[in-house]
C-alpha cells in the first residue's frame, strides 16, 4: 500500500466552552481547551478532546496515561516516563522529549512535528498510522517495537535503533539514515529515497562502485 493513502483519523475536538488558563496535576483533562498544562506523577492519566497550547511534563511519571483526540501545540515532556501509554487521535508539535521513556505503549493514527525524541525508549511499542515530520530521533531506541504503516519525513534517525522491527509497512523518504540500526531480514516494502540507498547497502552487505571506465 502506498504510503500516501495512510490516513490518519483526525482528532475530535471538545466541546465549546471557554479557555481553561492553566491546570495542574489533575488526573483527567476532558473537553476543554487549555493554555498550560502541568504534570508531574500521575497514574492513569486520561485526556480526552482537549486542546492544550503547552504541556510541562518534564521527568514527570505518567505510567498507563491515556490520552485519545487530543492536539498540543509546544511543552517540554524531557525525561518523561510514559510506560504503557494508550494514545490514540494525537497531534503534537514542537514538543521537546528528549530521553522520553515510552516502552510498551501503543500509539494509533498519531501525527508528530518538529518534536525533540534524541535518546527517547520505544522498547516494544506498538505504532499504528502514525508519522513523523522533521522530528529528532537521533539514537531513539524502538528494539522490538511493531510498526504498522508507519511515515518518517524529513526526520534525523541518525544512530537510531530500529533492530528487530519489521520495516514493511514504513516510508522513510527524506529522513537521515547515517548510523541507523536495523534487521537486514526486517526491510523488505520499505520505502526509502535514492539519497537513502548507500545506508541500506551496508547493511545488506553490498560493495557499491562506481563503473569503472575502459
Amino acid at each position: 500500500m502506498a504510503a500516501a493513502r495512510w490516513r490518519l483519523q483526525e482528532p475530535e475536538p471538545p466541546d465549546e466552552g471557554p479557555v481553561v488558563e492553566s491546570l495542574s496535576e489533575e488526573q483527567r483533562v476532558l473537553d476543554v481547551r487549555v493554555g498550560a498544562l502541568r504534570l508531574t506523577h500521575t497514574s492513569d492519566f486520561e485526556a480526552v478532546r482537549a486542546e492544550i497550547d503547552r504541556v510541562d511534563a518534564s521527568g514527570s511519571r505518567l505510567p498507563g496515561a491515556t490520552l485519545r483526540d487530543v492536539r498540543i501545540r509546544g511543552g517540554e515532556c524531557s525525561n518523561a516516563a510514559i510506560p504503557d501509554a494508550r494514545l490514540r487521535r494525537i497531534h503534537a508539535a514542537d514538543v521537546g522529549a528528549t530521553g522520553l521513556d515510552a516502552s510498551g505503549a501503543s500509539m494509533e493514527d498519531v501525527r508528530l512535528r518538529g518534536c525533540k525524541f534524541r535518546l527517547a525508549l520505544g522498547f516494544g511499542a506498538r505504532l499504528t498510522r502514525c508519522v513523523f515530520e522533521a522530528c529528532d530521533l537521533r539514537e531513539a531506541d524502538f528494539e522490538g517495537a511493531v510498526f504498522d504503516r508507519v511515515v518518517f519525513r524529513d526526520c534525523d534517525l541518525t544512530a537510531a535503533r530500529l533492530g528487530s522491527v519489521d520495516l514493511g509497512r514504513c516510508d522513510i523518504r527524506g529522513s537521515r539514515v547515517e548510523g541507523l540500526v536495523v534487521s537486514p531480514d526486517r526491510l523488505q516494502g520499505l520505502v526509502v529515497d535514492p539519497t537513502q540507498l548507500p545506508t541500506f547497502a551496508r547493511v545488506l552487505g553490498l560493495d557499491v562502485q562506481d563503473t569503472p571506465r575502459p
